[in-house]
């Protein structure tokens, strides 16, 4: 059975990343006591809402968990790294046409159109964990 996890970036910035449970709540704003705001909870911190990521249940060539928002180096495969992300996508069939409505993590490639192979099992044994979307972004 695969475990159902979170990483998210610490919203003080001092605990980096933190991994656990995913929650939905609210907070008191800390200027004006009677103003809620929506805040994302992991693992019992409250953290950035972009940075959040589900863990794929898989694991990169080191052993290292991939998570959604994660940078993958699939230079083994492909010129150039690709982004783990959750929702739609295609995928080549075996009739050798593209083939909707497929759902779950895939690979975003960022080198080009062309490549046919979308789906997250195909990479796993090979690829490496590089980054992150959210630190690449700060930096």
């Amino acid at each position: 059975m695969r475990e159902i996890k979170f990483r998210g970036w610490d919203a003080t910035g001092q605990k980096g990343w933190v991994y656990g449970d995913l929650k939905h709540a609210k907070g008191i704003s800390k200027d004006a006591r009677e103003d809620l705001y929506d805040r994302v909870m992991v693992g019992g911190y409250e953290v950035v809402p972009e940075s959040v990521g589900q863990f794929t249940g898989l694991y990169d060539k080191n052993g290292k968990e991939i998570y959604e928002g994660d940078i993958i180096d699939n230079s083994w495969c492909f010129s150039g790294n690709g982004v783990v992300c959750f929702g739609e996508y295609q995928h080549l069939n075996a009739q050798k046409s593209y083939k909707n409505g497929d759902y779950g993590f895939f690979v975003k490639h960022n080198v080009n159109n062309d490549i046919r192979r979308h789906d997250i099992l195909y990479f796993t044994d090979n690829c490496e964990v590089i980054d992150t979307i959210y630190e690449h972004n700060k930096k």
